[in-house]
């Protein structure tokens, strides 16, 4: 962003005043105070003052813009104040300021894990950086901070634990377009954790991001212990009873008298 103001050093009023800023060649308008008029044509930002008193201000507007993500060295904002009243020292009606932008690398951070988990199993969580420029990406770090409910057990990359959150030494470029740098990170689910943990990564270099809202990234994974299976029994289908029937047997005996 830049402030531009304009003052009357007088000796008059001056009348119809108009403030002017051009922003640097591929810069992004994206607003202004005081109702300035931005014209896409000319890159430039105008407000349009009217009178304005002897040894009067007008008030200080600010200019924001987007820098471009191929901007590199030396950028120029240039402000012109101007009026139809007659100028005794017409060389200070502008002012340009110059600022030298740094390298500009926009790193994106990557996070994947399993979607779902039981209580006391194992997980690999996957942590990855990649530069997509444009220009190479130096002094990286990458950290992951583990979610609550898991215990560290290893990293790969020589990545080092403390305090919740596992960190790896750091890189020291990535190029642009470069293939992704990743890491795997495993834990220990604990025996009471249950429903959804968050694990978290970030990255940072030393270049300037221009999209820093993607140097963070998260997954989440659903821990539930798994459901019982049952077996089934089997029951016969039907049942056969035997039944006995009991049939008497008469005797008949004949009795002799003595």
């Amino acid at each position: 962003s830049w402030t531009v103001q304009a003052t009357n050093a007088g000796p008059s009023d001056a009348a119809g005043v108009v403030v002017s800023d051009t922003l640097p060649a591929g810069f992004t308008f994206v607003s202004a105070t005081g109702g300035g008029v931005y014209s896409a044509p000319t890159n430039t930002v105008t407000w349009t003052v009217g009178a304005l008193a002897n040894g009067a201000s007008t008030p200080v507007y600010t200019v924001n813009a987007t820098i471009p993500s191929t901007a590199s060295g030396s950028i120029t904002n240039q402000a012109v104040v101007e009026s139809t009243s007659a100028d005794p020292s017409s060389a200070n009606d502008l002012d340009a300021v110059t600022t030298t932008l740094g390298a500009v690398a926009d790193l994106i951070a990557g996070a994947s894990g399993p979607g779902t988990a039981a209580p006391s199993t194992q997980i690999t969580f996957t942590v990855s950086v990649t530069n997509v420029g444009p220009t190479t990406a130096t002094g990286v770090v990458v950290s992951d901070t583990l979610p609550t409910g898991v215990t560290f057990v290893s990293a790969t990359g020589g990545g080092s634990f403390a305090a919740g959150v596992v960190t790896w030494p750091t890189i020291t470029s990535i190029a642009p377009g470069s293939p992704a740098t990743t890491f795997d990170v495993v834990v220990d689910v604990d025996a009471g954790t249950s429903g959804a943990i968050t694990n978290i990564v970030g990255v940072a270099g030393t270049e300037v991001d221009p999209v820093p809202g993607d140097n963070r990234a998260t997954s989440v994974t659903t821990v539930a212990a798994p459901t019982p299976q049952l077996e089934p029994v089997s029951q016969p289908t039907s049942a056969t009873r035997s039944v006995f029937t009991a049939t008497p047997v008469l005797e008949t005996r004949h009795l002799r008298s003595p």
